[in-house]
């Protein structure tokens, strides 16, 4: 567990140096567009400065290294996905919970949502947002998502997976096992064509 957080800070300082270069390039090219220089593929040029700052995009820092490695490479997928995914979240409520929990909670919980919408044919509707934030004396975690369906069958309050069972169907399930470790509680609900998954641990 401990390699596994070590090499996602690794990627994470090494995405940011990367990142950093390519802004200091990004600064001279812009220069030469604005100065009305010939440069030979303006389009190429232009489509790398999109991808660079859809890259910083993916940039975050929720006070929490683990979840902000979490959400970064989620952020990088649905950009790539043409997944809309928005994240306010206040990692530093999350401190009382292991790094292997947190990768078990939000890893599985994010990886169920973007596994959906991409089966989503309409890209207007790949719609996925989380929160963490304290709510009433307790730490609130709300991941949503589109949802096709008006209802979803659910056995002792996880979701019947279509898939193969012997294969599937196991995220959730570590999700609530990592949940119950601390005292929280768990909710899945379709409203509105949302499909809303629900954490409630009390403030630590």
């Amino acid at each position: 567990m401990l390699a596994e957080e070590q090499k996602k800070n690794e990627t994470v300082a090494r995405l940011q140096e990367e990142l950093d270069i390519k802004v200091h390039d990004m600064k001279h090219i812009l220069r030469l567009l604005d100065g009305g220089e010939n440069i030979c593929d303006r389009s190429r040029e232009i489509e790398s400065i999109k991808q660079t700052m859809l890259e910083y995009e993916s940039y975050v820092d929720t006070g929490n290294s683990v979840l902000n490695a979490i959400v970064r490479e989620k952020i990088i997928i649905c950009n790539k996905s043409d997944i809309q995914f928005t994240c306010s979240a206040d990692g530093k409520l999350l401190n009382f919970i292991s790094s292997l929990d947190i990768v078990a909670i939000f890893g599985n919980m994010l990886d169920n949502a973007v596994n959906y919408l991409k089966t989503v044919e309409d890209k207007e509707k790949r719609i996925l947002s989380l929160v963490v934030r304290e709510k009433l004396g307790k730490v609130y975690i709300c991941a949503e998502n589109y949802y096709a369906e008006e209802s979803i069958e659910l056995v002792d309050g996880l979701p019947v997976t279509r898939r193969d069972r012997l294969k599937h169907g196991f995220g959730c399930k570590s999700v609530r096992k990592a949940t119950r470790k601390y005292n929280g509680d768990m909710f899945i609900t379709i409203k509105d064509n949302k499909y809303i998954l629900e954490i409630i641990f009390d403030c630590k």
